[in-house]
C-alpha cells in the first residue's frame, strides 16, 4: 500500500475525496445523506474551517475546505468519516438499512 505524505500550508484549500466501505451506495438513502449533512454542520462548529463546497454522491463524497490552522485538515476528516460512520453503523444494526445495505452483515 502506497503511503502518502500529505503537505498542508496556511491559506491553502484542501480537496477531500472518500469512499464508503467496500463502496457501498450507502448515500442513496435520503436519511444518510440528511445525517451526513448534519454530521458536517456539527464538525464545522467543533473546528474552524472555511466549508467552499461538497458533493454527495452515493458512494463517496468530495469536500473543498480551508481549516484554520492547515495541519487540522486530519482531524476535521477523522471527525467527519468517525461521525457518520458511527450513526450509519448505528441505524443498520437497528434495521433502518438502505436497501443497497441489506447484504452487509454488522456486528
Amino acid at each position: 500500500m502506497p503511503v502518502y505524505h500529505r503537505v498542508y500550508e496556511a491559506g491553502h484549500l484542501q480537496f477531500i475525496t472518500t469512499s464508503t466501505y467496500r463502496r457501498v451506495r450507502i448515500f442513496s438513502s435520503q436519511a444518510y445523506c440528511q445525517l451526513f449533512a448534519e454530521t458536517l454542520r456539527d464538525v464545522r462548529a467543533k473546528f474552524p474551517f472555511r466549508l467552499v463546497g461538497w458533493v454527495l454522491m452515493p458512494e463517496h463524497f468530495h469536500v473543498l475546505l480551508q481549516p484554520l490552522p492547515a495541519e487540522s485538515t486530519s482531524q476535521v476528516v477523522k471527525d467527519i468519516k468517525q461521525r457518520t460512520a458511527q450513526a450509519i453503523l448505528e441505524g443498520l444494526r437497528a434495521g433502518e438499512g438502505a436497501a443497497s445495505c441489506q447484504a452487509l452483515r454488522f456486528a
